[in-house]
């Protein structure tokens, strides 16, 4: 699994006792501050812990239950011998970023206390649940924290014959980051942000000086150019490839790519392109060889509100030499799509890039898939709208027959619920598009022809990530 990491090169003000640095979430920035005067640190910049508690025990007895932010929780606790000794906690993390945070699992400093006994046979044995009861560890790598949205989940120790005592010390990190696709937030912020001075006039006013001086519509981080993505990324962005921090090269191309001019944004030079998408492509790759596996993503405009369209495609680039200096870079026009299966929800898929299938599954070009309508894949969507536009409808909101008519109104039994609000933003996206019937016991696409697919993509997979967090916190 590919993660992207970046690294922002902020100092944390963190004033706590620490000797031990850790993963993502690293214990570190001591700084020691003499005097009398109070002050209030700023919140933390990134995941971190803001509550723990316990909630059960069995034949175990907590001493200590405290964290270190960011997401490092220190515990100790008398385990008693005989029977099932454990303990469970509540854990809350807030996710103070504009992106989304996966949880990536643990780790843990051997040589603290009795960490060496976590995963040892009748060591301590540590899982993490969606809700206290579950048996398993159902929070796991496909649970998330949205950005400016709490979470809580449960942790269980379990303490096997080898960990029994008083005073069980441990020091361990929940480690939460980003997937390679989180570049699609932070970029999405940019084009969004209109005020800053590292936004999208910044942006646009870029790629508008490069058109004027030698007609290119793409930038890079290479040679010259990468103080620009400095200025709008932070610098050294790296990715994270099983586990081993790896340069990334971006690419950005400014051009109509979904076929319609009257999306995007135009060029403010006479004579230029107009209608246009904005599409970042992304490798880890070497580009000394003649190929490069990247991966590309777009960006459209309606109404002043930039979105994605489509979603993150694999696929491959000629790699070619990108300034006069000799620095290597990729063709984006050369790109093809990998041939691939693309899950939009948990009932619909769809192929690209295949030599056989319907002319839909051969599609391989951005402009191709990014500009088509597909009544097949419309078809799909409403032949299982019973799975998810249907059920979302109905969590959201409740329909009252009156005088002949359905009335809606929010659902009230739900609406308070965590996790609503984004599902409903989700939802409203789609619900223009849709047919609503007899007290939503049928909700269709009923205007799809208006949307290409790329753009029913998006909102669909938008709902599905909703309505699995939703489900997941409640």
């Amino acid at each position: 699994m590919r993660k992207l990491t970046k690294f922002y090169g902020a100092i944390s003000l963190i004033i706590m006792f620490t000797f031990v640095s850790i993963g993502y979430a690293a214990v570190s920035n001591v700084m020691v501050i003499e005097g009398t005067a109070e002050t209030t640190p700023p919140p933390f910049e990134g995941v971190y812990i803001c509550g723990a508690s316990v909630v059960s025990t069995s034949s175990s007895k907590s001493d200590l239950c405290d964290y270190i932010q960011p997401t490092n929780f220190k515990t100790s606790v008398d385990a008693y011998s005989g029977g099932d000794s454990s303990i469970t906690y509540e854990i809350t993390v807030h996710n103070n970023t504009d992106v989304t945070y996966w949880y990536m699992g643990t780790n843990f400093f051997l040589e603290y206390e009795d960490n060496d006994k976590i995963g040892k046979t009748n060591g301590i044995f540590i899982t993490t649940k969606d809700h206290q009861n579950d048996s398993s560890a159902t929070f796991n790598e496909y649970d998330w924290v949205p950005p400016q949205t709490m979470r809580t989940f449960y942790v269980t120790y379990r303490f096997g014959s080898n960990a029994r005592g008083y005073d069980i010390a441990t020091l361990i990190n929940f480690q939460f980051g980003l997937h390679m696709d989180a570049v699609q937030d932070e970029f999405l912020k940019i084009l969004n942000d209109k005020t800053s001075d590292n936004g999208y006039y910044y942006l646009s006013s870029v790629f508008d000086d490069k058109y004027e001086k030698n007609g290119t519509t793409e930038i890079a981080n290479i040679g010259n150019d990468e103080e620009i993505f400095d200025r709008l990324f932070g610098e050294n962005i790296m990715v994270d490839v099983d586990g081993v921090p790896t340069p990334v090269t971006i690419m950005i191309s400014r051009r109509n790519v979904d076929g319609n001019a009257s999306t995007g944004d135009s060029y403010d030079v006479s004579g230029s392109p107009s209608g246009c998408e904005y599409t970042v492509y992304i490798t880890t790759d070497s580009l000394d060889g003649g190929t490069a596996t990247v991966h590309a993503v777009s960006y459209t405009c309606r109404n002043g509100v930039w979105y994605q369209i489509g979603e993150l495609y694999e696929g491959t680039c000629t790699t070619n030499k990108y300034d006069s200096v000799g620095n290597n870079g990729f063709d984006v026009m050369s790109w093809d799509a990998t041939p691939k299966v693309y899950q939009v929800t948990n009932d619909i898929s769809y192929k690209v890039g295949y030599e056989q299938g319907t002319n839909f599954d051969q599609l391989d070009t951005m402009e191709e898939l990014l500009s088509s309508n597909d009544q097949e894949f419309y078809n799909a969507v409403n032949n299982n709208s019973g799975k998810l536009l249907k059920p979302v409808c109905n969590i959201l909101y409740s329909y009252v027959h009156s005088n002949g008519k359905w009335l809606e109104s929010d659902n009230s039994a739900n609406k308070f619920n965590p996790g609503y609000d984004e599902l409903k933003h989700a939802f409203d996206a789609i619900k223009p598009y849709c047919y609503i019937g007899n007290g939503a016991q049928e909700v269709k696409i009923q205007n799809a022809n208006s949307l290409t697919r790329a753009e029913l993509i998006q909102l669909l997979e938008a709902i599905q990530h909703a309505y699995e967090y939703y489900q997941s916190v409640n």
